[in-house]
């Protein structure tokens, strides 16, 4: 068999090198890796250094291939999911960069009204653990677990919380947020770092580590306006918001609410129960409504034009904002809410 006269160069990843000829381009991440390849394996091969045959020259090149893709295994990240934004950032918050942490429904989205596709099926298969409120505040969470790999392993992080219960429909319903609370969001942070530690037991020293502080920070957030709100008269701690989100909020600083919409955006407002609002907005001298990012923005603008009632700030209760805006983390969050609170009831 002849040799073949023409040289050529072969790395990794197809690519024209200096030369004209075909390659396979070693990627950026891989090449500061070397090391972890053997000297057979991890080379260019080339005519001018080697005479290769056909036949010989295809088992080398499969060679090559397998070795990378074996080796390039090693460099895959273990995958979580989480159901919604506040979730990330905990998640984010005790993990490192070798966690991929992916998120479900995003930050500024209103998490009741979200519907998983195609694409989010996908980032649950592909997951080693997934994250959930629990609650009810995922509906559709039980049909992607299901379509899921029998191994995933699936965390409800509201699972060590005592539920508020509403009566609504006739129905003792169940109020999901509840880690609009610090004290409950403490009990979030605690449940998602005892299973990232299981799950990840070479980084639970560092997870734990890692909780113990952020636990430190929502507690120091948590001193400091119940402070606040002890200095703040009872009959000023009215809340007025536009759906009940904000129950367990409430309850850690002894603040009334009062909301037009049960405890998800879903529901429309019944224009039977506008006299009975109206009466609680003139019985406890509400001045301010809050709005909220989701489609009853208008009914707050309405309530207010109606009850002759300040619009207050935007309160993140059903999540995160938006990357960039004022509550894109946990503890932005939380200082925007109740800070946002408090000074409504100075006024």
């Amino acid at each position: 068999m002849k040799s073949n006269p023409h040289p050529f160069h072969v790395s990794f990843l197809f690519d024209l090198d200096d030369h004209g000829g075909l390659g396979l381009g070693v990627p950026w991440k891989l090449r500061d890796q070397s090391h972890f390849f053997s000297n057979a394996y991890f080379f260019a091969l080339s005519a001018d250094a080697w005479e290769i045959r056909g036949e010989e020259f295809v088992l080398k090149f499969w060679i090559v291939l397998l070795a990378l893709f074996v080796q390039t295994s090693a460099f895959a990240k273990d995958k979580v999911v989480t159901t919604f934004s506040v979730l990330e950032d905990i998640v984010l918050h005790l993990s490192d960069d070798e966690i991929e942490v992916v998120n479900l429904v995003p930050g500024g989205t209103d998490p009741h009204l979200f519907e998983p596709g195609p694409r989010e099926l996908n980032k649950v298969r592909e997951a080693k653990i997934l994250f959930a409120n629990g609650l009810h505040f995922e509906p559709w969470l039980d049909h992607l677990v299901k379509a899921s790999p029998d191994g995933l392993i699936v965390v409800y992080a509201s699972r060590d919380v005592k539920p508020r219960t509403l009566g609504e429909h006739g129905l003792h319903i169940e109020d999901p947020h509840a880690w609009n609370s610090p004290k409950e969001l403490v009990s979030y942070i605690q449940v998602v770092a005892d299973e990232l530690a299981k799950a990840f037991p070479k980084e639970a020293v560092d997870v734990r580590r890692r909780a113990k502080d952020f636990i430190a920070k929502i507690e120091s957030i948590h001193t400091h306006f119940a402070k606040k709100f002890e200095q703040t008269p009872e009959s000023k701690r009215v809340l007025l918001t536009t759906h009940d989100a904000a129950g367990y909020l409430a309850k850690a600083y002894s603040i009334r609410t009062i909301s037009p919409i049960g405890l998800s955006t879903s529901e429309d407002f019944k224009t039977a129960d506008l006299s009975r609002l109206l009466a609680d907005i003139n019985r406890y001298k509400v001045k301010m409504i809050f709005t909220e990012p989701s489609h009853h923005k208008v009914l707050s603008e309405r309530l207010a034009a109606k009850a002759k009632l300040r619009l207050g700030a935007e309160l993140y209760l059903d999540g995160l904002s938006a990357k960039g805006g004022p509550a894109d983390t946990v503890e932005k969050m939380l200082n925007h809410n109740l800070e946002s609170i408090l000074v409504s009831m100075e006024r």
